[in-house]
């Protein structure tokens, strides 16, 4: 008795390669199985396969290449922004990933992360102002975000906002529990104060 052969559509290789993107050093199979999907039918999740797998072996500008891709086909996609904006901060293009995660933040404007990155682009621009708002946004959707206070605490002593900084700490401490790195930190902007 002869089986039939039901040939793969574009869907069940990306599906595939999701799988080998996520295992370590399997990154070239996933973009092998993105790029037969697009065989198939060209479409923006392959593209996004391929890009984020060629980030994950550092080949950025490979990566760039394929994230427009993907944007080109699909401009409502948050997470293909999202990308973008990570791939143009590996590439030091600061004001790039700016752009990207504002674009981003328009598509979701209640994702935390989003504003954390964008703050992150305007500290490398050293755009201190922006880049404490977008903390403060951040926080205000996630007040419970450990990375996002300790963040904003490490801004504010940089621009000398020891008081403040040590504020987040303490939020951070009675959310979070002592963590000798708190004490730490805090001695060093009560030091300073």
């Amino acid at each position: 008795i002869e089986k039939e052969i039901i040939p793969l559509n574009e869907s069940d290789y990306n599906s595939k390669a999701l799988i080998f993107l996520e295992r370590e050093g399997s990154q070239q199979e996933a973009i092998n199985l993105a790029k037969l999907a697009l065989g198939i039918e060209i479409n923006p999740e392959s593209y996004f396969i391929i890009s984020q797998a060629e980030a994950k072996l550092n080949n950025w500008d490979k990566s760039l290449e394929y994230i427009l891709k993907a944007i080109e086909i699909d401009s409502k996609n948050q997470s293909y922004f999202q990308h973008l904006g990570n791939i143009k901060l590996n590439l030091k293009d600061y004001e790039g990933a700016r752009n990207a995660f504002s674009k981003a933040i328009t598509i979701d404007p209640k994702n935390s992360n989003l504003y954390f990155k964008r703050g992150n682009a305007s500290e490398y621009l050293d755009n201190h102002e922006d880049a404490l708002k977008d903390f403060n946004e951040a926080i205000k959707i996630d007040p419970k975000n450990s990375e996002l206070l300790n963040a904003r605490a490490y801004l504010k002593s940089n621009l000398g906002d020891y008081q403040g900084a040590i504020k987040d700490l303490r939020k951070d401490m009675s959310l979070f529990g002592i963590d000798p790195w708190y004490w730490y930190q805090r001695g060093i902007y009560h030091e300073k104060l």
